[in-house]
């Protein structure tokens, strides 16, 4: 099942339209713009400037905005790093203006649509001229500084901050103002030694003046004042001690306040004001600035009690009542409440309206800029319908339902770097590695922390920390944010639109879909030199097979690739492929003669490219292939062996000739594609050695599926085509093979609504039949050939086939008419 996200633009609607197209198989553009002429009639699409038709095979889960008229990207939206007027913080964190020579007005109307109710449509106007900023409000309005006075009109900076109703506005420009260096979690603590005890002040006071007193009581009593000088000169004694606490303590204090100074500086640039982060990754998006660490979850704004020495342990909200008699280096910091993004369980105890919703797409947006670099993906679950549906244009975001893992214990705990954020309204379950975030009105037992809005009362992981004022987003400005975002795309990443196109250099076969539904592809040379397919009876093995030599034979022409097909099940498997004009060797139902023939020339083909590149002074095909002009085509060659076990149990010398091809492969552009049932046995270490790659379908031995992939996961694949791929050159991954033949696609076209992501259909796409006695395999070569029939093809070393006996021509004769 292909899945397409899809927003259309057209002058017949009030607005853009978003969509879901679910389809049976992939679409190419021609298909997909056919599909949308019977459900749009008159109406023909744009992806940027290409007509839709013109559109390669697009990826399944790929994102596309399409225009009814053609329209070339911008090359920056966001305006790159500039200075800018925009929103610190509040439901409107992230609006802004560039500062552009003229007249800007802020307010409620555009371009900044502030849903401040404070504010009148036209509150006031920043005028910006070569020689200053000058903002002016508007009749009967005001303009309220940093200092909280009141004026009419003020000159402003970079750096300036202001506030019009309850909206906080900065200049400046939010990139370079973010740091470049990632703040640890020791800078977020106070670092200072332990407190001076009072205890010695006061030892050192009573070592002073109990003797002084006691020289008093003896002056008095025996009338000699030789008593009070000697304990005189004791005290005095005591006064450098004394002195040295004193200076200790104090140092102790001002040590004090700076380290608090800096961890309270550290947090605010950790958590920075979401306005100043928003545009900071939009802007970073925008000059191709990866983000180096994943932002904190804040909430909002609270007190922090550095000094405080509690477990954290859940529990409610603490009151917090100012004691007058608190030390300063004690009292609590003001600034805003944070959590680490680790892997864990967060509940927001509330029920699934508008207010809680913008505090969730307080705590999405910021991590928004590491989605789409592709450093975090998003899941949303389908029963989150309060979030807009532009959030599913950015790429790494999608509808789904994360399953809880079997083993979730051992998956949770081990789990330390965090990949996914998953948002549910269900109860939640720990998951490895994702941080889920519920949104539900029962307090779940599986909530490791909550936060509740009204009353607001939280257990956080900081015990630290009290809460006293969340942050929120409005949706509307959220949806703005990310149509921004989906702005970037054309301009600064334009793979996210582009189809599936041939490499100019690799050779790629898309073979199938991994478990979160992205195209699986296997590159010969990224994967290469040499793969190995295993699997037993009715794991799909032939199938996979037949998908690999399809797709090869639909993207590259003879001139580019050769193929020789040797079939050990009578032809069933590859025979159909016999006659495509890439096909320079095909071998089938071999005797020891046979397999020995097939083997020379194989042998032959060796000598010759070594020939044709020593002659051309080239070290390997990829040197040859780039001189200016070459004497010859000389095309990559995939060896595809069907049952290679019974190939080489047919001829034994076999081995040692493989292993050479299997070593000088590489450089000669020789590539193996080798299939067998049972590996155990069939390959020498040489061989082995070489082959990069393992696809390994259903096997029954837990020993086979050890040696292949290294676990025991494949005898546990329970349905045809479907495979786990360890390669050297990727992460191992289970996917599911498409097919040799797509299948006449059918599917559903649903419409979301912008604001709860609700699907409602729109129309059906039914498979289109063909005549009954059609082989699709057939019919998909025969198409094959019409595509390359003009296609020059370059000299083959490989003799031709030898004729096949009388008796044998009558038998496949009759076979057939029967």
């Amino acid at each position: 099942m292909a899945r397409y996200e899809l927003l259309l633009i057209s002058r017949n609607f009030q607005r853009p339209r978003q969509f879901e197209l679910n389809m049976s198989g992939r679409l190419s553009g021609e298909q997909l713009a056919s599909l949308l002429l019977s459900a749009f009639p008159g109406q023909r699409w744009y992806c940027d400037t290409r007509p839709l038709e013109s559109v390669g095979v697009c990826q399944s889960n790929q994102r596309l905005v399409l225009s009814d008229l053609p329209h070339a990207p911008p090359e920056h939206v966001g305006n790159g790093a500039s200075t800018k007027l925009y929103v610190v913080h509040g439901r409107d964190a992230g609006a802004w203006v560039p500062l552009t020579h003229g007249d800007h007005i802020l307010g409620r109307s555009a371009p900044l649509w502030l849903e401040d109710p404070l504010l009148s449509r036209s509150h006031a106007v920043l005028t910006v001229s070569a020689r200053r900023l000058r903002l002016v409000a508007s009749a009967g309005q005001k303009i309220f500084c940093a200092d909280g006075s009141s004026c009419e009109s003020l000159d402003l900076g970079i750096g300036s901050t202001f506030r019009l109703g309850n909206t906080f506005f900065a200049i400046g420009d939010p990139v370079s103002a973010e740091s470049k260096k990632p703040v640890s979690s020791s800078e977020l603590e106070v670092k200072v030694p332990a407190k001076p005890e009072a205890s010695r002040l006061v030892t050192v006071v009573l070592a002073a003046f109990v003797p002084l007193l006691t020289g008093v009581l003896l002056a008095v009593l025996m009338h000699s004042m030789l008593f009070l000088i000697i304990s005189g000169v004791s005290a005095l004694m005591a006064v450098a001690p004394a002195s040295q606490v004193i200076s200790e303590r104090r140092r102790w204090k001002q040590t004090m306040r700076a380290q608090r100074a800096l961890a309270v500086q550290a947090r605010s640039q950790y958590a920075a004001a979401l306005g100043q982060s928003l545009l900071a990754g939009l802007d970073g998006a925008a000059l191709g600035i990866a983000p180096t660490q994943l932002p904190p979850i804040v909430w909002g704004e609270g007190l922090w009690y550095p000094q405080s020495t509690e477990k954290s342990t859940p529990r409610k909200h603490r009151k917090f009542r100012l004691k007058l008699t608190r030390p300063k280096t004690d009292a609590p910091c003001h600034g805003p409440v944070f959590a680490a993004p680790l892997p864990g369980v967060w509940q927001i105890v509330a029920k699934q309206d508008a207010a809680s919703a913008e505090v969730l797409a307080n705590i999405v947006s910021r991590f928004l800029p590491m989605i789409y670099a592709g450093l975090l993906r998003l899941v949303i679950d389908p029963s989150i319908c309060c979030l807009p549906a532009s959030l599913l244009l950015i790429t790494n975001v999608r509808i789904s339902t994360l399953a809880e893992p079997v083993d979730r214990l051992s998956s949770v705990h081990e789990s330390s770097e965090l990949t996914t954020l998953y948002l549910t309204a269900k109860p939640p379950v720990a998951l490895p590695d994702t941080l889920v975030i519920s949104l539900g009105p029962v307090l779940s037992e599986q909530a490791n922390h909550w936060i509740a809005p009204d009353p607001l009362t939280s257990c956080l992981p900081d015990s630290r920390f009290v809460l006293q004022r969340l942050h929120r987003l409005s949706l509307s400005r959220l949806d703005r944010l990310v149509q921004q975002f989906v702005g970037l795309r054309s301009s600064t990443n334009p793979s996210v639109l582009s189809p599936i196109q041939p490499s100019a250099t690799g050779f790629g076969a898309s073979i199938g879909l991994s478990e979160a539904e992205q195209e699986v592809n296997l590159d010969l040379d990224a994967d290469g030199p040499h793969m190995l397919i295993c699997g037993t009876t009715g794991s799909g093995k032939s199938e996979a097979l037949r998908r690999v030599i399809s797709d090869l034979a639909h993207q590259y022409s003879p001139e580019r690739l050769g193929l020789v097909l040797i079939d050990f099940k009578g032809g069933a498997g590859l025979g159909v492929y016999e006659h495509l004009p890439h096909v320079q060797l095909f071998a089938s139902d071999l005797d020891e003669a046979g397999a020995q023939r097939t083997v020379e020339q194989l042998e032959h083909e060796v000598q010759r490219r070594e020939k044709i590149l020593a002659a051309s002074g080239c070290s390997d095909l990829a040197e040859f292939q780039s001189l200016d002009s070459m004497p010859q085509a000389l095309p990559k060659l995939l060896v595809v062996i069907d049952e290679f076990r019974v190939f080489v149990e047919t001829l034994p010398l076999a081995g040692p000739k493989i292993d050479r091809l299997a070593a000088v492969g590489r450089a000669l552009g020789i590539h193996l594609l080798l299939s067998t049932q049972r590996p155990a046995g069939t390959l020498t270490g040489q061989t082995r050695a070489n082959i990069n790659t393992v696809v390994a379908l259903r096997v029954n031995d837990p020993s086979e599926s050890v040696e292949l992939i290294g676990t025991t996961a494949a005898t546990k694949l329970d349905r045809p085509g479907l495979a786990i791929i360890k390669s050297s050159s990727r992460a191992t991954q289970s996917f599911q093979f498409h097919l040799a033949v797509e299948p006449a696609l059918e599917g559903e076209l649903f419409e979301r609504d912008r604001h709860t992501m609700r699907l409602a259909p729109v129309c059906t796409f039914n498979r289109t039949k063909g005549p009954e006695d059609a082989d699709p395999l057939r019919t998909h070569v025969s198409a094959l050939m019409d595509r390359w029939a003009d296609s020059p093809k370059p000299p083959s070393g490989f003799a031709p086939a030898l004729p096949m006996p009388l008796e044998h021509r009558r038998c496949l004769r009759l076979g057939r008419a029967l």
